[in-house]
């Protein structure tokens, strides 16, 4: 299934269908069922990132470059200070 998932991807890739996409959120659900953990609990644990690490809702994502300032964000986060200002910050 890994290799269906590859295909999918690189199929919508091409394309940007959202057929492509709901082939791939098909795909997932499948590799998970088979790993014995059902849709519901992938979801719970999709949300519990989010809540922890935030979600990709305004396009952020990691680069290597970005690690050490993630680390940064974290212990910011999580002391209670506002950490937006440090995440992307190049000071």
């Amino acid at each position: 299934m890994e290799r269906k998932l590859s295909e999918e991807v690189n199929e919508y890739l091409e394309s940007k269908s959202e057929n492509e996409l709901a082939d791939i959120i098909e795909v997932v659900y499948r590799i998970a069922e088979l790993r014995g953990i059902p849709q519901t609990e992938l979801e719970k644990i999709k949300g519990d990132k989010i809540i922890e690490r935030g979600g990709f809702s305004k396009n952020y994502f990691l680069t290597e470059k970005y690690i050490k300032k993630y680390e940064i964000f974290c212990n910011y986060r999580y002391s209670g200070l506002d950490s937006s200002r440090y995440l992307f910050s190049d000071q």
